[in-house]
């Protein structure tokens, strides 16, 4: 009597572990999935590959007396090819290099000469920006927006500053796009801004620097 007893609350007590067992895996399964997924751009998708169909996008723009300028700059190097994402969100290294010859006004070969002598490009052909921590990058909404913090050294005119970069990013159809507008201050790297009609026109000391890269997902995630 005493053993049918035992076998019979052995029974009812693993019958209760096993509906235990399955009520807590019903539970956890969504909270799985969710912590899978909630980020594909990132928690699938680690490495990315600079989209050969979309260059980067770099130009500089300021104001004067007279008008609003900007000088596009077709010429960068140094951007890595491919930007690997950590698993604590971060890019561990990013750098760029402007070619200031290759900065272009759009108003004629004069006033590419100007801006070009006052990035002092002759002694300092580069404006060069390498990180010198992991850039973080924010958690991804809904939408694939994030933003993202980078800390370097920006050498521009022969000074160097250590300057924090703060951009947006967007994560659509398997492209990454970063956006960046840095701005500036041409006396602070003791610049000269330009002037023109014997300094009847000046240009402002604001500079903003802007930025856009684009990169794929590789196909190996």
């Amino acid at each position: 009597m005493v053993k049918m007893i035992s076998i019979r609350y052995f029974r009812q007590e693993n019958n209760k572990r096993k509906v235990i067992q399955a009520v807590v895996a019903r539970l956890l399964l969504p909270i799985i999935v969710l912590l899978c997924y909630a980020s594909p751009g990132f928690a699938q998708t680690k490495s990315w590959q600079l989209d050969p169909g979309a260059p980067p996008e770099v130009h500089i723009t300021g104001t004067s007396t007279l008008h609003d300028w900007k000088a596009d700059c077709p010429g960068l190097t140094g951007i890595p090819e491919t930007l690997q994402i950590t698993d604590k969100n971060t890019i561990d290294a990013f750098a760029f290099k402007i070619p200031v010859d290759s900065m272009d006004g759009g108003r004629g070969a004069t006033m590419n000469k100007k801006i070009h002598a006052a990035f002092k490009s002759t002694e300092n052909p580069f404006i060069d920006y390498k990180q010198t921590e992991p850039a973080v990058l924010s958690e991804m909404q809904e939408s694939g927006d994030f933003n993202f913090r980078s800390k370097g050294i920006l050498s521009m005119a022969g000074k160097d500053k250590p300057i924090t970069v703060s951009g947006k990013g967007t994560i659509d159809k398997g492209v990454m796009m970063l956006t960046v507008s840095k701005e500036l201050k041409m006396t602070d790297f003791e610049m000269e801004p330009p002037s023109a009609m014997f300094g009847q026109i000046k240009t402002h000391d604001d500079i903003v620097v802007n930025f856009v890269f684009h990169y794929k997902k590789t196909g190996d995630e």
